[in-house]
């Protein structure tokens, strides 16, 4: 058990792993653990009229993945999982993560160990990045726009339709 006064950077998590912030590998990694981190943190610092988690992002980015690319399936589990860190660090938004860059080399190295343990090669991130350009403006046109609003998911949802959408890619892809 991880002491209160934890300078370690180990972590429990909601399965009850250890899981090291500062050396993650991929034995520490439970698909479930990702599911909750992000099914119950905000996306966009929770600054949204509704509460939108980080969950249901990246369902939407393994949905535009799937519908722009039929068939590779791979990439949609990548673009499903491509904001996995988040669920042990949380969502530090953009400007604040530039001026940390030590925090996207913690962030990077978690990515690594949610990536190897799923069998998918970092060079996917690249090709993700669109799709996740993409959603962020559709979320941003729902909160602030004109477009509609996505359907809103408590956490308790958002984690089984995460959990749901990772089963069908999984089986998919290998």
């Amino acid at each position: 058990m991880v002491s209160l006064n934890n300078t370690s950077g180990i972590i429990n998590t909601f399965m009850g792993l250890e899981f090291n912030l500062f050396r993650p590998t991929p034995d520490m990694i439970d698909i479930r653990d990702i599911a909750r981190g992000l099914a119950f943190k905000g996306r966009w610092a929770g600054q949204t009229p509704q509460y939108f988690s980080i969950a249901q992002h990246s369902v939407l980015v393994a949905d535009l993945i799937t519908n722009g690319q039929p068939g590779n399936i791979k990439l949609a589990l990548a673009g499903l999982l491509h904001d996995a860190a988040e669920s042990y660090l949380g969502d530090m938004i953009t400007p604040l993560k530039k001026a940390l860059p030590q925090f996207s080399v913690i962030e990077e190295n978690i990515l690594k160990a949610v990536f190897d343990n799923f069998k998918l090669p970092m060079h996917l991130m690249r090709e993700v990045k669109p799709y996740d350009r993409k959603s962020l403006e559709m979320e941003f046109g729902a909160f602030y726009g004109t477009e509609s609003l996505f359907p809103q998911l408590n956490p308790e949802d958002a984690y089984e339709f995460f959990l749901e959408t990772f089963d069908t890619l999984w089986n998919g892809a290998f």
